[in-house]
C-alpha cells in the first residue's frame, strides 16, 4: 500500500466517516500486523501512527516521519513545531520562514 493511500484512508475516514483518531490509529496498526498486506515504508507509518495517538495530525506525523533522515523538518504550522518540541523530536521540527 503506497503512503498516499494511507493519507487518503485517514482523510476519508476522518472527514467523510468522521471516525475517531484511536479508530484509525487501531486500523492502520492492524492492516500493518497483517502478513500479507505491505505498506510503504512501514516503521514510518507505524510511528506516525504513535504520534497521531498522542495528538498529532496524521498527515504532519508522517510527513515527519518519512523525514528522519534529514537535519530537520520545515513546516509553516506553529502548533506541529510546538508539539514537536515538547517530545524533542528527532529530526526537530522548524517554522518554515
Amino acid at each position: 500500500m503506497p503512503l498516499t493511500v494511507v493519507l487518503e484512508l485517514e482523510w476519508v475516514m476522518r472527514g467523510l466517516y468522521e471516525t475517531e483518531p484511536a479508530s484509525f490509529c487501531d486500523s492502520i496498526s492492524h492492516l500493518l500486523g497483517m502478513p500479507h498486506v505491505t505498506v510503504e515504508h512501514w516503521e514510518a507509518v507505524s510511528d506516525a501512527v504513535d504520534l497521531h495517538r498522542r495528538g498529532f495530525d496524521f498527515a504532519d506525523a508522517l510527513h515527519w516521519a518519512i523525514s528522519a533522515a534529514s537535519d530537520r523538518m520545515l513546516t509553516f504550522d506553529r502548533r506541529f513545531v510546538r508539539r514537536a518540541g515538547r517530545l524533542k523530536l528527532t529530526p526537530e521540527v522548524a517554522l518554515a520562514e
